[in-house]
């Protein structure tokens, strides 16, 4: 990019695992990263880790407060001048207690931005994280052998959603899915409506794992952990020997650096649609066997479980096509292996494993 200057692109929820590897992925292509973060103090924290400190200082990265996905007016500070945005930051937490607290602000949150995108004249491309649970029918999983691709819809209907009850044990997991689902497909309605001059692309990975960068020592899992999802039940897996494994959610995974290629690809790109990322079929038995085969020296500290589990295979349970994220995206996925070795690489950097297993833990 000599000779001209450095194009632009948001990344929203920079403190979040994926939002990380995005915006450290677009800063090493030459890009400017404006990020944003839900509050003043976190803005001061992400500025002085290390893994953003250096672009901070080069004037590569700015990052802004954003406490309100649904905020118009900061929205358009926050966009006035840039090329790509990548929408990253999700509203969802685990105090949302009715069908509308998880519907409302995930779809709001990515129509406002949107909308007010619309009237931008130096927006080229815009993607969006949904997820593979847009597709999914939760109720339905255990032992469906079907795949599911870019045409594959959660079920249900926002009646069926208001109906579910509260206290029973699938509902959040439903109500999940189908925010996911609303937002992407009013995000569609709103290009179809008003076409932009900007390319939209959606992007649904099932579980994300690999190297935790945001974390520059063993005492920083304790906040990356706590958002807790894929990054709680990854960092569980180097606890202690005597530590059960996570309950499984997913038959499938994606490498966070895939996930960080495609939205690259993507902006950069200019591509259109929606698209399905997935990695290999995995166990947490096999990510701790595969940890034991490339460090038997580190041995006390991943979980045993049970070792004489057989490994998963793709003719076992659902399978998420990647076919399009391929051919279209062009992302070439991470092995099992290059993922898992990796993050024990990173984990021995930061010093995990120079002190007693979890004994960084608080």
């Amino acid at each position: 990019m000599s000779g001209s200057p450095s194009p632009t692109v948001v990344v929203t929820g920079l403190n979040g695992y994926i939002a990380t590897h995005i915006a450290v992925l677009f800063l090493s292509k030459g890009w400017k990263v404006r990020g944003t973060a839900r509050s003043a103090d976190k803005v001061n924290h992400l500025k002085s880790q290390p893994v953003f400190k250096e672009w901070v200082e080069k004037g590569k990265l700015e990052i802004a407060v954003l406490e309100d996905l649904t905020d118009r007016d900061g929205y358009k500070s926050l966009l006035e001048g840039v090329e790509g945005v990548a929408h990253v930051a999700a509203p969802l937490g685990s105090s949302a207690s009715s069908w509308e607290g998880f519907k409302t602000p995930t779809v709001k949150g990515v129509t406002t931005l949107l909308e007010v995108a619309k009237d931008s004249t130096t927006i080229k491309s815009i993607a969006v994280m949904s997820s593979a649970a847009a597709a999914l029918d939760p109720m339905k999983l255990a032992g469906a052998k079907e795949t599911f691709a870019e045409d594959s819809w959660f079920p249900y209907d926002d009646a069926f959603c208001a109906n579910l009850d509260p206290k029973e044990p699938f509902t959040p997991g439903l109500w999940y899915c189908g925010a996911k689902k609303f937002a992407e497909q009013a995000a569609f309605e709103l290009v179809e409506t008003h076409k932009p001059r900007w390319s939209l692309a959606t992007l649904c990975p099932p579980m994300n794992y690999g190297p935790l960068i945001q974390a520059a020592s063993p005492q920083d899992l304790n906040n990356v952990g706590a958002a807790g999802g894929s990054v709680r039940d990854f960092i569980s897996l180097i606890e202690g020997k005597d530590k059960a494994l996570p309950p499984q959610r997913s038959p499938a995974f994606i490498d966070i650096r895939d996930d960080a290629s495609a939205f690259y690809n993507a902006i950069a790109g200019h591509k259109s649609g929606r698209y399905f990322l997935c990695g290999p079929d995995y166990s947490f038995q096999q990510f701790v066997n595969v940890f034991r085969k490339l460090r038997p020296d580190l041995d006390a500290y991943f979980p045993l479980g049970d070792p004489t589990l057989p490994d998963p295979k793709p003719e076992d349970s659902f399978h998420i096509s990647n076919v399009k994220s391929i051919q279209d995206l062009g992302v070439k996925y991470h092995s099992l292996e290059e993922t898992l070795k990796d993050s024990l690489d990173y984990f021995e950097q930061i010093g995990v494993f120079k002190i007693p297993p979890g004994s960084w833990k608080v």
